[in-house]
């Protein structure tokens, strides 16, 4: 077997795997939300952003209060210029948290992945944008740098 053979092989089976994972819903966060016990708002979460994308690429609107009262959960870095809460989550949508009291609940660090649950208040499409409330006992930080 030469090698351009093993390498074709390495690669078609590391796509099975990932295929497989994604069919499981495996998207390596899944066991720090389960030990949180936010299963449900973050598969929820994670439905929620796959509509908006369709919608989005679709260039759909939608009503800015649609997805009002929706408890979800999302994973995600901090936003740029990095000096509020507010996150970037997957699918490019900018997540704006809002957090009744004010309270910063940013690490101290440079970088910073966090997972976060809360209701969402409103979803601007067209600017892919979430209004998420929390309160501070629904953020959890994952990994800083």
């Amino acid at each position: 077997m030469n090698i351009s053979k093993i390498i074709a092989l390495i690669l078609i089976l590391g796509h099975v795997c990932l295929r497989a994972d994604e069919k499981k819903g495996n998207d390596g966060y899944q066991k720090t939300v389960a030990t949180k016990g936010w299963t449900r708002d973050y598969n929820n979460g994670q439905h929620i952003l796959k509509e908006l994308s369709v919608k989005a690429n679709e260039k759909k609107e939608i009503a800015i209060t649609a997805y009002r009262g929706e408890k979800v959960s999302f994973v995600g870095g901090g936003a740029p210029p990095g000096a509020t809460n507010d996150l970037l989550i997957d699918k490019g949508f900018y997540l704006r948290v809002v957090v009744p009291n004010g309270k910063d609940l940013r690490p101290h660090s440079v970088w910073w992945e966090v997972l976060i649950r809360g209701e969402i208040l409103q979803v601007d499409l067209k600017h892919k944008i979430i209004v998420l409330k929390i309160s501070s006992g629904d953020w959890e930080t994952i990994q800083t740098g």
